[in-house]
């Protein structure tokens, strides 16, 4: 098992800290912690396991470790983007979760 699964579950436990603060006091840094961490989630995931087969047209001749580097960088940029206009982290968050969905359903059909 690689060192990256454990990122995952670190993530996946940071997500469930954001869900509980945000359902709690249902105030915006805390909808910020809980979608930023689904988004980190699905990031990390996807640098992990995203099969060649499925790159984006601008990625197929990336080696993976630029793919991940890739993803990595955007992830950031996307965190500062929520944080300077919170109303367009749902759209992003979108954005990330359908491909990621549309590749998971896909794989498991094989």
């Amino acid at each position: 098992m690689t060192s990256g699964v454990y990122v995952v579950w670190l993530l996946l436990a940071v997500v469930g800290i954001g869900s509980v603060y945000f359902h709690a006091t249902l105030s915006l840094a805390g909808q910020l912690l809980d979608e930023i961490a689904i988004l980190w989630v699905l990031i990390a995931a996807a640098a992990l396991w995203w099969p060649r087969e499925f790159m984006p047209w601008p990625c197929k001749n990336m080696k993976k470790t630029h793919f991940r580097n890739f993803l990595g960088a955007a992830g950031v940029k996307i965190s500062i983007l929520a944080f300077a206009y919170p109303a367009i982290n749902a759209f992003v968050l979108l954005a990330v979760a359908i491909p990621v969905t549309v590749v998971l359903v896909l794989q498991l059909k094989k």
